[in-house]
């Protein structure tokens, strides 16, 4: 039996803990499950190492011994010593305990609640804050504490507990859960507004006393990541979707930087060259003007407004490219010595504007490939051999792209194309709506996405039926998406995850 006061001495904790995390059991945790909590200390309650694998683990009852063996080297204390516990296990310790009484004096009790020398089974967190307090005095260093999985909510037996962990406390009343949780909450609730010098306190949750809700917490978290980077850079196309607007091409790119774009990329045409005299005479309704001319140019961004754009994405700290529709263009964006360029489709058929891009551009090229086929795949590669790198992006020249003409397979294939040829780099320019194309294009291979995004909504507008909208979460969303989709895909490599274990162990033939 060890005396839960000088416990921390038996414990391996880490050299240099800035923050401890207790796990309870309660659903929320679902929404983190692929946080990466390696920075905390971690205590587990019961069977919640099954979410998490921390450091030390909390028992109070007799299921959650239940595959305990599986785990190796870690701390587990028991805290209830009529808990007969035979199997072998490198750091188990039995503490002494004592039950907390819930309706006696309570508001005495929590005062003394730091300096007294007891631990407790029951509510089991109290026991998990008294170890964290114990760890932060005896390293002298003031800690905040983070709780997760207290959500003291009960309507039934099936939403009692995270899917991933049991519901089998035998000795659990069901019908008095509700008055149960209600007193677990108020010991918690004013255990936090203690001012301890060790020890600050943090609900995580939906609570009136909670630090921060769950889903913050999730964004100010990290999530998992093999390379703790995103391999996916993602691209915010803004097109002309600022509609001529400068002002409103600033708010665009603040808020792709925001919601988690690696890029934006706006477009330069000149237009008087580009189109025809009968295509700019054509009527088009726009703010601009009658005529296809008068929209053109007005959507059109001066020099002027592309150097103080430039100046901003350096200032807030965004990378930002363009797409170059005709030579003119192609060497007014040259002054802006851009590390990639990008030639879309709509210009797949100028061979004199990629002859005069080859000729003068050796940096990053992005190349879309709508309304191509292979032929035109074998040209650019062949085209742009000299450049640093060939971003080969699928995409489907249409608005938006049915489902059916996507094609991310051909992403497969340019992946296969890049490991043979490491200046290759499959991607995928998106016209579908939604995140669902951009998630499979990920998992074919793609490491760059470019998603239109827009900001309002005009009826003379281009885009606007595949473009996020910036002005609402759909962008944030989409991004999120986008990096659970990465941790999701993983590594080729099939390995042994850290967190997998046989739920059973046959016995050996």
């Amino acid at each position: 039996m060890v005396d839960f006061c000088t416990l921390e001495k038996n414990i391996k904790y880490k050299s240099k803990i800035n923050k401890i995390l207790i796990i309870g059991k309660g659903v929320t945790i679902e929404k983190l499950i692929s946080m990466d909590f390696s920075k905390y200390f971690v205590i587990n309650l019961n069977d919640s190492h099954k979410f998490y694998k921390g450091d030390v683990v909390l028992i109070n009852k007799l299921w959650g011994l239940n595959d305990i063996n599986k785990i190796k080297k870690k701390t587990i204390l028991i805290l209830d010593k009529n808990i007969e516990y035979r199997k072998r296990h490198p750091n188990l310790y039995r503490v002494n305990f004592s039950k907390y009484k819930i309706h006696k004096n309570l508001n005495e009790k929590i005062s003394k609640f730091f300096s007294s020398k007891n631990c407790f089974y029951d509510p089991l967190f109290l026991s998990s804050i008294k170890l964290s307090y114990l760890i932060a005095k005896s390293i002298k260093k003031k800690l905040e504490v983070d709780m997760i999985g207290f959500d003291f909510k009960f309507k039934s037996p099936l939403n009692y507990s995270a899917f991933s962990l049991v519901n089998n406390n035998n000795n659990f009343n069901f019908k008095n859960a509700k008055k149960e949780f209600e007193d677990q909450k108020k010991i918690l609730q004013k255990i936090s507004s203690l001012n301890n010098k060790f020890i600050k306190i943090n609900h995580i949750g939906n609570l009136k006393f909670s630090k921060i809700n769950i889903l913050k917490f999730a964004e100010k978290n990290v999530m998992l990541n093999t390379h703790n980077n995103n391999n996916t850079e993602i691209v915010a196309e803004i097109t002309t979707n600022h509609h001529g607007n400068f002002e409103n091409l600033i708010k665009m790119v603040k808020l792709s930087k925001d919601d988690g774009a690696d890029y934006v990329k706006i477009q330069k045409r000149d237009v008087i060259n580009f189109y025809s005299p009968q295509e700019l005479k054509n009527p088009y309704f726009s703010q601009f003007g009658k005529t296809f001319k008068d929209y053109r140019m007005g959507l059109e961004l001066s020099m002027e407004e592309i150097d103080k754009f430039d100046k901003y994405c350096k200032r807030i700290n965004i990378n930002w490219f363009c797409s170059v529709l005709d030579i003119k263009s192609f060497h007014d964006i040259l002054n802006f010595k851009p590390t990639m360029i990008k030639i879309p489709s709509t210009v797949s058929g100028h061979s004199d504007l990629h002859k005069e891009v080859s000729k003068f551009y050796k940096k990053k090229i992005i190349v879309s490939t709508g309304f191509t086929n292979e032929k035109y795949q074998s040209y650019v590669l062949d085209m742009f051999k000299k450049n640093e790198k060939i971003y080969l992006l699928q995409c489907t020249s249409s608005y938006p792209a049915r489902l059916e003409d996507c094609n991310i397979a051909v992403i497969k294939n340019y992946d296969f194309l890049s490991r043979n040829n490491k200046k290759i780099v499959p991607g995928f320019s998106s016209h579908d709506p939604g995140s669902l194309g951009c998630i499979m294009a990920i998992a074919a291979g793609a490491k760059l996405l470019e998603k239109h995004v827009k900001f309002k909504d005009v009826k003379w507008g281009h885009f606007d039926s595949v473009a996020l909208n910036l002005g609402s979460n759909e962008f944030k969303n989409f991004v999120k998406q986008i990096r659970k989709s990465e941790i999701l895909i993983g590594s080729e490599i099939k390995k042994i995850s850290p967190n997998e274990y046989h739920k059973y162990t046959p016995s050996k033939l």
